[in-house]
């Protein structure tokens, strides 16, 4: 297996992690869950920073190129984020509430012709300062229900490649879509079992963190 294929592997793997502290683990663990979050986020920037600059790069290795620009956003997110905690909790927490809506797909049952990527990520900073402002002044409760939802949304991540390689998972998320969508596949197989993991381990983890004082 290429050296490539492995990291991208540890960084799934890495990702499932993430999400299952966070989701189980969040109130109590916050400032570490978040910094790993943002690593987490920090891989997407390093991949989007190389797939738009590749191009203006010379290198007889373009896939190490990228392991190194991935890396050091991972690095760099990771250490701004612990850093930043008690400065800027309410900007580092509204960034991630924003992936959380533009890079989960949820506009497409917003707006079934499709959304702008422009008007997605504004509704998502808009969704995200909610959660900050949650998070900065009700603090336990918002916490709690934060961590919760975004490990879900990594789980789900993880877990829905996988789930959709099960044939009758696959055939049953199918006819499911296309009886609320009416046919019109407005919904798709991939977001509807997202959506279904998503709900399934958040009130999962809202109840483990409940226990936790």
């Amino acid at each position: 297996m290429p050296a490539t294929e492995i990291v991208d592997l540890v960084l799934q793997f890495s990702t499932l992690i993430i999400g299952l502290l966070l989701c189980f683990r969040g109130y109590s663990m916050f400032r570490l869950a978040l910094a790993c979050l943002f690593g987490v986020l920090g891989s997407y920037a390093g991949n989007e920073i190389y797939s738009f600059t590749k191009r203006y790069f010379i290198s007889s290795d373009p896939e190490k190129t990228r392991l190194i620009i991935v890396g050091t956003a991972i690095v760099l997110c990771a250490l701004m984020s612990y850093a930043l905690y008690t400065k800027a909790v309410v900007l580092l927490t509204t960034i991630a509430g924003c992936y959380l809506f533009y890079n989960g797909y949820i506009s497409v049952l917003i707006d079934p012709n499709g959304m702008s990527k422009v008007r997605a990520l504004l509704i998502g900073l808009g969704i995200g300062l909610v959660f900050g402002i949650a998070v900065r002044f009700i603090q336990r409760i918002a916490i709690k229900a934060f961590t919760a939802l975004v490990g879900a949304k990594l789980i789900a991540d993880f877990v829905v490649p996988y789930a959709l390689g099960v044939t009758a998972i696959s055939n049953f998320s199918s006819k499911v879509c296309n009886i609320i969508s009416d046919n019109s596949k407005v919904l798709a197989p991939n977001l509807f079992i997202q959506i279904v993991l998503i709900i399934i381990f958040f009130f999962w983890g809202i109840s483990n963190q409940k226990k936790i004082k």
